[in-house]
């Protein structure tokens, strides 16, 4: 259904996710609303026929939503009579949106899309940790986990790797999956990464650094700690790498159980800051967790 609102739209909308300083963030989605109204005034000029077909359509989206969290729409028709209207203006005051009634403001699509992500979307189940260090003096360390910033937060999208490290051929080869959830239709991809190792003693494997794209990536091996992290930094590549960010990142390789139990918990949480949820609901739904 979200592809015949107009896939360019929806892809541009959840495409640019930046990663840096809010300022930085502020300047994308000012850019994101300048393209997308200048897109809806081309269809509401040249096309009104496809226009009033995407307005229906988004209205549709909209009430589904809205429906889902709590308010009262009647009948999902795609109709933006006074009842949906009322409905979207609360829902717009209760999201701190522009009240304009109207689901085709950049603010107001923008949310219903985010939104209805956040309902639909469930953590997949991550793999346990595992990091096998037995076989150190012989030449060859296993490790698979998922990573996270500092041992905190998971790096998106969700990811599971595993890596090993062969010190006569002075490689270690890491494969990552990733569920990709940043389109209407969600993906999983496998990415496959060569590092060479730069040193390999009794107490650590250093990876050198691996350039992929405008980032680079580094892996470090900590034999008596028995951990696995890694940097992850941007590079100044021009203007085509303005998307990649000036934080650097520390990483972790991390527990997937202990993750996804973290990942749940926001989704809880997410879910009922957006559910219109009676006091006696809510209630009930605390004592059963």
């Amino acid at each position: 259904m979200y592809k015949a609102i107009g896939l360019s739209i929806i892809v541009y909308l959840l495409s640019t996710r930046a990663v840096g300083v809010q300022n930085e963030e502020k300047e994308v989605k000012a850019q994101k609303k300048l393209e997308y109204e200048k897109e809806i005034g081309k269809r509401k000029a040249e096309t009104p026929a496809e226009y009033e077909k995407t307005r229906r359509l988004m209205t549709f989206a909209a009430e589904m939503l809205l429906a889902r969290l709590g308010y009262d729409v009647g009948s999902f028709d795609g109709v933006l009579d006074k009842k949906t209207q009322f409905a979207l203006k609360a829902y717009q005051r209760n999201r701190s949106l522009p009240v304009t009634g109207d689901p085709l403001t950049f603010e107001t699509f923008e949310q219903v899309i985010l939104d209805t992500a956040t309902l639909d979307h469930k953590p997949v189940g991550l793999p346990l940790r595992r990091i096998a260090m037995d076989s150190w003096e012989s030449g060859y360390v296993l490790a698979q986990g998922t990573w996270t910033i500092g041992g905190e937060k998971m790096t998106w999208p969700e990811q599971t790797a595993k890596i090993e490290c062969r010190r006569p051929i002075k490689v270690c080869t890491e494969a990552t999956a990733i569920v990709k959830n940043d389109t209407p239709d969600p993906t999983l991809s496998l990415e496959f990464d060569t590092y060479e190792i730069e040193r390999w003693d009794d107490a650590e494997i250093v990876a050198k650094r691996l350039q992929s794209g405008c980032v680079r990536f580094e892996r470090r091996f900590n034999r008596k700690q028995k951990t696995v992290t890694g940097i992850r930094s941007a590079t100044s590549g021009g203007s085509e790498c303005s998307g990649a960010g000036d934080a650097e990142w520390h990483m972790v390789l991390d527990d997937g159980p202990a993750i996804w139990k973290k990942l749940s918990e926001e989704k809880r949480n997410s879910w009922r800051a957006l559910v219109q949820l009676s006091p006696t609901l809510a209630k009930y739904i605390d004592s059963t967790r």
